[in-house]
């Protein structure tokens, strides 16, 4: 039968006190009402900012706190997890937290187990709102959503990002009618995709509340695949960014706006790159002959990281400072890509003029319209509406040099550039991405080179 630890002796309190973890004594202290319940008494603090704690190199890292042995509970309201394994959970500085609404889990060696312990790290399970997985270093782990729905009852927003799941995943969130859940995202294969039943699609989205948003991304593959998904009954839109910001589309498609508080099916694909950035840092402590130089792969997620503990920089401060200057070289492996927009015949005349403006300097470009608005939602939008450009066929471009504005015409008409700077590449991809240059048809067929 249950014994209150309150009756228990001092001393074996005070024991109690050193078998359990930081996070778990200041928990027996709120639930017994009384801080001297394993005394010491556990203290806590709150952090201000998000939490990461991290596994490399056989070493667990918290940022961007410094934690000891003695380090009061932190809480948390967002907790990210990196390569963190089963047996980490209970270590320095992981025992030391607390998170109060979100979980993110990257990389780690996951298994149904291992989120039950997670879980444990919450402050009340009833208000963890969202939980992310991306990646595991789990290969036999299938991820079921039971898994994290029996654990979490009030999970709003679930994202599964390179993560084995299981192919019933509809089927188990019907086994929970009154889960709060409002945004699911999905990572999954092109092979689960095109399996997907559509009927069961259809009615699993018509079983949840209205405004559900699901989000079935499809892995990255080596080239370009046609998807069908058919739901002719609904009505459908192609949307311009990956993480469908409701507010952007709406400025493009006027009638996006009445499905606003609708249930929402979104469809997101896309080509494989192999592309690095690279990183040379050098480090260098002034007043000091001490320099560090390391070249790392640029972390898509955290950048570069490198954890040094207060201790080791005591003996460098001078009047209660240190002064640490870094350089960072980026060495980017990119490829050079025609769009191919189209290849304009001599006997189609240009009818819009584009006016590059760069300070004193100035050059007009005269391109076909059609062409152009084809290419990109911005330049669509100008001539869909009275516009000063709709008006004059004339768009004025400022703020980038000229011949990143001339190299960007080639570019989308797919004329060869040959060895371009990798400043002219970053000047072109930022003019690209200005006017949302993303709808890129194949035009060659319709003109004569």
């Amino acid at each position: 039968m249950p014994y209150p630890i309150s009756k228990l002796a001092y001393g074996l309190r005070c024991r109690l006190h050193d078998l359990a973890t930081p996070a778990e004594r200041y928990k027996l202290q709120i639930a017994a009402g009384n801080p001297a319940i394993c005394p010491p008494i556990q203290t806590k603090q709150t952090s201000e900012t998000n939490v990461s704690i991290k596994y490399e190199e056989g070493v667990i890292n918290a940022h961007p706190l410094f934690i000891e042995k003695n380090s009061p509970v932190y809480t948390t309201d967002k907790l990210c997890l990196i390569n963190i394994g089963l047996e980490h959970l209970t270590c320095e500085p992981t025992s030391h937290f607390i998170y109060d609404e979100t979980i993110v889990l990257l990389n780690c060696n996951l298994s149904k187990n291992f989120i039950k312990k997670v879980s444990n790290l919450a402050d009340n399970v009833s208000n963890i709102t969202h939980i992310d997985l991306s990646e595991t270093t789990n290969a036999d782990y299938v991820f079921k959503m039971s898994d994290i729905l029996t654990v979490f009852p009030n999970l709003c927003d679930i994202s599964i990002d390179n993560v084995p799941f299981d192919d019933t995943w509809m089927s188990e969130i019907l086994q929970y009618p009154e889960h709060s859940i409002t945004d699911i995202q999905l990572i999954m294969t092109l092979e689960q995709f095109t399996a997907l039943p559509i009927d069961d699609l259809v009615a699993f989205l018509q079983a949840q509340k209205q405004g559900l948003h699901l989000s079935l991304g499809i892995e990255p593959t080596a080239e370009l695949v046609p998807l069908q998904l058919d739901l002719a009954e609904f009505p459908h839109f192609q949307f311009k960014t990956w993480g469908f910001d409701f507010e952007y589309e709406c400025g493009f498609n006027e009638n996006l706006r009445q499905y606003e508080q609708n249930t929402r099916l979104q469809v997101c694909f896309s080509i494989n790159s192999t592309e690095r950035v690279v990183a040379t840092v050098t480090v260098r402590i002034e007043g000091t002959g001490l320099t560090s130089t390391f070249t790392r792969t640029v972390d898509p997620y955290f950048g570069v990281g490198h954890f040094v503990s207060h201790a080791s920089l005591a003996q460098l401060f001078e009047r209660g400072s240190v002064t640490i200057r870094f350089n960072v070289d980026f060495h980017i492996h990119a490829r050079w890509h025609t769009l191919a927009v189209s290849q304009p015949s001599h006997d189609i005349e240009p009818d819009l003029t584009i006016i590059a403006r760069n300070g004193q300097q100035e050059e007009e470009f005269r391109v076909h319209k059609q062409a152009f608005k084809l290419a990109s939602d911005v330049i669509t939008a100008a001539f869909n509406h009275d516009t000063v450009e709709n008006q004059t066929n004339t768009i004025v471009i400022e703020g980038f040099e000229i011949n990143v504005v001339k190299t960007s015409i080639d570019f989308i008409y797919g004329r060869e550039v040959h060895n371009p700077s990798m400043e002219l590449i970053i000047g072109v991809l930022r003019f690209v991405d200005s006017r949302n240059f993303c709808r890129i048809p194949n035009w060659t067929s319709l003109y004569r080179g």
